[in-house]
């Protein structure tokens, strides 16, 4: 279900989140503009206008479960990185919103002369009527066009996570179903009883014949060739050939011919077992691990929230005093 879930959400998501990728990235690059259009008082930018439509159900509808993720993280006081990226993705669209209506309001209250880049670059006024130095004059296509593409990036991710587990207990599943759970026993004085495969010895002697499935590990102690399919445990889908004295593992199926065998190795000591065995225990591990990726990934949050406070509130400070300039593209006063 959670698969399906973060399938539908990354589905949704890749689409809008590749427009925005060619409007933001592609299409400057090889210099096409998409140019404006106006309505009322405002001179609006197409592309930063498409940006947002795109970017605003991969945000809120496809990436929805982030921001309920990461809000339960915090009520627990364990941030962890569905705290990051709802954190980056909220905050990097929300200061390219709070770009647009300061710059429409500005606009809204003083006439636009006609070719002014509005939301492309705002203007170098605005720049000026700015004291605590936030940029609200500058480029909001670049922070808008942040949010969706990183949301589907995890996203997709993330699918590829669950995928990966879901397949790896399917996988466990299979193998442990691949066992057989009777066996011929073949007793001293030649009669034949069928019985549990957990009632089967080390020493003990098993019939089979095509079609059956070897319930235990032993050795081929019949003169006669079979055809065995291994397919379960190496992969290969041809059968081999099996003579007298050739090793025979648990879950193989006989595609041909008939045999008995010597019983080496049963339960959780044939191939088989010790594969699930080691299946099991890497998923076990793989829990542990994760236990302790979420221990540091919360003490690394916390310093990464804090290093972004203690810089944005340097660069507030710096930008204020006229210590720093902006990038070249994000300084309204470089626009054309």
């Amino acid at each position: 279900r959670k698969a399906r879930s973060l399938w539908t959400c990354f589905r949704g998501s890749a689409i809008p989140a590749a427009a925005v990728f060619a409007i933001t990235i592609l299409l400057p690059a090889f210099g096409i503009d998409l140019g404006y259009i106006d309505c009322l008082k405002l001179h609006l930018h197409v592309a930063t206008i498409l940006v947002l439509l795109l970017a605003s159900p991969v945000l809120f509808v496809f990436g929805a479960d982030f921001h309920k993720q990461a809000r339960k993280a915090m009520k627990r006081r364990a941030p962890n990185m569905d705290v990051l990226v709802s954190l980056a993705t909220i905050i990097s669209f929300s200061y390219a919103t709070l770009v647009l209506l300061a710059r429409a309001c500005k606009v809204l209250s003083h006439p636009v002369p006609m070719g002014t880049s509005f939301f492309l670059h705002g203007d170098a006024s605005m720049h000026h009527e700015d004291p605590m130095g936030l940029g609200l004059g500058c480029h909001a296509l670049h922070f808008f066009g942040m949010a969706p593409i990183l949301m589907s990036v995890v996203l997709c991710g993330k699918f590829i996570e669950v995928k990966a587990n879901i397949q790896t207990m399917s996988n466990l599943v299979t193998l442990a179903e691949k066992k057989s759970a009777a066996a011929q026993v073949k007793h001293d004085n030649g009669e034949v009883e069928t019985v549990a495969a957990e009632l089967v010895h080390l020493g003990d002697t098993i019939k089979f014949a095509a079609g059956d499935i070897l319930p235990v590990d032993g050795v081929q102690i019949s003169s006669e060739p079979v055809l065995l399919s291994e397919a379960i445990l190496t992969g290969e889908s041809r059968p081999r050939e099996k003579l007298e004295g050739h090793r025979l593992l648990a879950g193989t199926t006989v595609v041909r011919g008939s045999g008995e065998m010597l019983v080496q190795a049963i339960g959780s000591k044939t191939a088989l077992g010790e594969i699930v065995a080691l299946i099991s225990t890497s998923q076990t591990a793989k829990t542990h691990t994760q236990q302790l990726a979420n221990t540091v990934a919360g003490y690394f949050v916390t310093a990464v929230m804090l290093v972004s406070v203690i810089v944005f509130a340097i660069w507030l400070e710096l930008t204020r005093r006229h210590l720093v300039t902006m990038p070249e593209d994000l300084d309204p006063a470089s626009a054309v």
